[in-house]
């Protein structure tokens, strides 16, 4: 046994490539288990914009219902609330899943041996349970983790395996690619990173072959490429790098206009949008339908310094390592005379990204899109780490290092709400600095649908149409009734202050509200703000976007939350509830309502 325990290891030391698979799973499966697959985080593998990739599946094969009405049942029975699909679009007055479906036809097999399991371990076959949460998890991380080999394969025929190696498992470890591998697997970041990494080594090979084969092969993954994140199809104007000669690439795409090449690679690359449309049509009786609705790109004011800078979720600030592997493109430019092609994609991406009307791609942790295109940097960083300069040779891999292990103790901030969900800023970001005290979770926003605890006493409603006098200014431009108040613009306006009583010191109070909201300006944000006070000092917290970017400004929007406080000290702590509202936007607020009551538990 220990013999074979030895040649085991001696054959993972001695192939770098292997290696790094092994570590990068090893790891992975690790914090799966200890976070992920277990409590009620488990529940959540499928979530967020993930739900509406996946829901095809169940959608076809357990309920065959294109309507997704089936997700209320699945929302009372896993989340305890009646809420329809939130995944769901209304477009041009017709209901449709706005997200793609080439992940849904990744996840299948996977998906498919989840309903197997399900049935033999007698768990209900409802495409959202225990198996089919583990198989997304599952089929991610195998999804990354072949992307990975694939570009460290691709790699070995410039550089060195232990330098492939070594990029592959910094870029992995140290990105949010490794969040959204092993965290949010469900998003389509995984897919797409491996959908790009198995496009660049099947282009390469094409390149070199030229056969009819492998640009069939191309034409297929360009095609799932489009169906799984269909602004990547930009990936092509990269291509060029891969071929590494101008005249290779140009005689590659003279290979392409063969007549057994081209009709048959324009069929396929066409059958993914085909199998878009027919689920489209199943939906909503329509072969082809916009189903993002207002949500769109405005290419005329791209936010390209915020994308890649911001403390919010700029690229670089969040993922240093990408910033140290852009200097590898250095290295290449000595060796392909088309390395230049990398900066017209990354501009033409960037600016792309950038466009999008949410800039932030709200509830990210860094910059989520680019994960999709880190293979690049592995390369680069490949690259950076071939560079024959003594003094580099030593000291990259400590920087790397360094930077690897604050991206996964920000990976664990970020999975315990320690680092918020949204509206990350160099004030927070600083205060969080490295900060794994589970005691600041949520610190800066609160709990989602914070359930209304048993036993309340002292409830109360507090109603303000803005009919009567009130401290704000009102405008006969209403949701209801004839008025609605004005919220002054740069300035934190007080709306309410509900003092807590005596009798209710050592107790917690529940706050539910409700409001409609009216804004000009969709990229402008502001916030709803609760706070307890005692003695003047704040000992309680948290709030909300009212502002949160939307492409559907001058309309009025339903808005609420909830959430329970810290213990009143003393019966004069105070609940202010205030709303900020930044320069440059008009913010009108109608039908606010407040019910709270306070909790002895």
């Amino acid at each position: 046994m220990k013999q074979k325990l030895r040649a085991l290891f001696f054959v993972i030391g001695s192939h770098p490539r292997i290696a790094v698979i092994v570590l990068c799973t090893a790891i992975s499966l690790v914090a799966m288990n200890r976070y992920t697959w277990r409590g009620e985080a488990v529940k959540r593998c499928i979530s967020s914009d993930g739900l509406g990739y996946y829901s095809y599946l169940p959608a076809i094969f357990i309920y065959q219902d294109f309507k997704f009405d089936y997700y209320r049942d699945i929302n009372r029975k896993y989340f305890n609330h009646d809420g329809y699909a939130p995944f769901i679009n209304y477009t041009n007055g017709k209901f449709v899943n706005k997200y793609f479906a080439g992940e849904a036809i990744l996840l299948l097999p996977f998906f498919l041996m989840a309903c197997v399991l399900s049935m033999l371990f007698g768990y209900g076959v409802d495409g959202y349970g225990y198996f089919f949460q583990l198989s997304v998890g599952i089929a991610a991380l195998f999804y990354v983790m072949t992307g990975l080999y694939f570009l460290m394969k691709y790699l070995a025929q410039y550089v060195s395996e232990r330098a492939a190696a070594i990029a592959a498992a910094a870029i992995f470890l140290g990105t949010n690619l490794f969040f959204y591998t092993v965290f949010e697997p469900s998003e389509s970041h995984a897919f797409s990173f491996a959908l790009i990494s198995w496009l660049i080594f099947a282009f390469d090979r094409s390149v070199k072959s030229r056969s009819t084969r492998s640009y069939y092969l191309i034409a297929l993954l360009l095609g799932l490429v489009i169906l799984t994140r269909p602004s990547n199809v930009l990936t092509v104007l990269a291509l060029p790098f891969i071929a590494g000669r101008w005249t290779l690439f140009v005689r590659w795409i003279k290979g392409i206009f063969r007549w057994k090449v081209v009709l048959p690679c324009f069929l396929i690359v066409l059958a993914p949008v085909g199998i878009q449309s027919v689920l489209y049509h199943l939906q909503v009786d329509q072969w082809w339908i916009d189903a993002y609705g207002d949500e769109g790109f405005d290419f005329l004011h791209p936010e390209l310094l915020n994308v890649l800078f911001s403390f919010r979720a700029g690229f670089f600030l969040w993922a240093p390592i990408a910033l140290i592997a852009i200097s590898g493109w250095w290295w290449w430019r000595k060796r392909i005379e088309t390395a230049y092609w990398f900066w017209i994609f990354f501009a033409m991406n960037s600016w792309l990204i950038s466009s999008w009307w949410a800039w932030h791609y709200e509830g990210t942790f860094g910059m989520r899109p680019m994960a999709d295109h880190l293979p690049w940097f592995v390369l680069l960083l490949a690259g950076l780490l071939s560079v024959k300069k003594r003094w580099l040779r030593y000291c990259l891999p400590v920087v790397l290092l360094l930077f690897v292990s604050i991206q996964q103790i920000q990976a664990y901030q970020r999975f315990h709400v320690i680092i918020p969900w949204e509206g990350m800023d160099k004030f927070k970001y600083a205060y969080l600095f490295l900060d794994t005290n589970k005691a600041k979770a949520h610190f800066f926003s609160s709990p989602p649908d914070t359930p209304c605890p048993s036993g309340l006493t002292g409830m109360s409603v507090l109603k303000i149409d803005f009919e009567e006098s009130t401290s704000l200014n009102t405008t006969d431009d209403a949701f209801s009734g004839h008025r609605s108040g004005i919220i002054p613009e740069g300035k934190e306006t007080l709306i309410a202050a509900i003092p807590a009583g005596r009798e209710n010191a050592g107790k917690r109070m529940y706050v539910s509200l409700e409001w409609l909201r009216k804004f000009s300006n969709w990229k402008n944000e502001g916030e709803l703000m609760i706070q307890l006070q005692s003695g003047g000092e704040s000992i309680w917290h948290s709030g909300v976007h009212i502002l949160q970017p939307s492409p559907r400004a001058n309309t009025w929007q339903f808005s609420y939350y909830s959430g329970i406080t810290e213990p009143i000290r003393s019966g004069d702590d105070t609940l202010f509830v205030k709303i900020y509202n930044p320069v440059g936007n008009s913010l009108l607020i109608d039908n606010f309502k407040m019910v709270y009551g306070f909790s002895a538990e």
